[in-house]
């Protein structure tokens, strides 16, 4: 008897949580197709029957990551709190799991700390120019409350405050797995409140 379509999903999901171990721990060059079956205890038949190879495992697993990412900054939002305090706890949430959550580590390392052949890289920055526009409008919606609420200073723009916070959280993130520096908690909470006060409304 066949798999069922739930016990085939299953088993896809087992690839993809095994292939993020896998990956992030001998990184894209290094990991083979046996790796991640053999991890997963699936023969090499099931898994090619869910992915056709190991750049297709990897790329759909790169574009789950960044859903998963949106989605989590989306639950980060408190109702009760101002934008302002929604921005700030949106940076400090998403830098300081990589601190603490080995599964967030994970992620994170296959952003700053693998290397990719070059035809990956071509489809890696193609998901990641689709995902530039729900982080653009996330972060963007959130500024503009800000500012309708004169919480955020009027004198700058927009877009210069979206840069100024995916600099924030992507150039802290860097500094945590380029290991040159070690970046504890109180740095990151220090790091975001500078930018914060830097961005505050303090004539309201």
């Amino acid at each position: 008897m066949g798999a069922t379509k739930e016990q085939a999903e299953k088993t896809r999901q087992d690839l993809l949580a095994t292939a993020l171990i896998v990956f992030s721990n001998k990184g894209f060059n290094a990991t083979r197709l046996e790796d991640i079956s053999n991890e997963a205890g699936v023969t090499r038949g099931a898994f090619y029957w869910h992915f056709k190879n190991k750049k297709e495992i990897f790329c759909t697993l790169y574009r789950q990551i960044m859903n998963d990412f949106i989605e989590s900054m989306k639950n980060t939002i408190g109702i009760s709190q101002t934008p302002l305090q929604n921005l700030k706890s949106v940076l400090l949430t998403k830098i300081i799991e990589l601190l603490v959550d080995e599964n967030a580590r994970r992620y994170g390392r296959l952003f700053y700390a693998v290397e990719y052949t070059p035809e990956v890289v071509t489809e890696l920055e193609q998901i990641k120019k689709e995902m530039e526009i729900p982080i653009h409008n996330f972060f963007s919606s959130l500024i503009d409350q800000g500012k309708d609420s004169n919480e955020i200073r009027q004198d700058m723009e927009t877009e210069s405050i979206f840069l100024a916070a995916i600099s924030t959280l992507q150039g802290t993130v860097n500094h945590i797995f380029d290991g040159i520096l070690t970046i504890t908690e109180n740095d990151v909470k220090t790091i975001v409140n500078i930018f914060v006060e830097g961005i505050k409304n303090k004539t309201k």
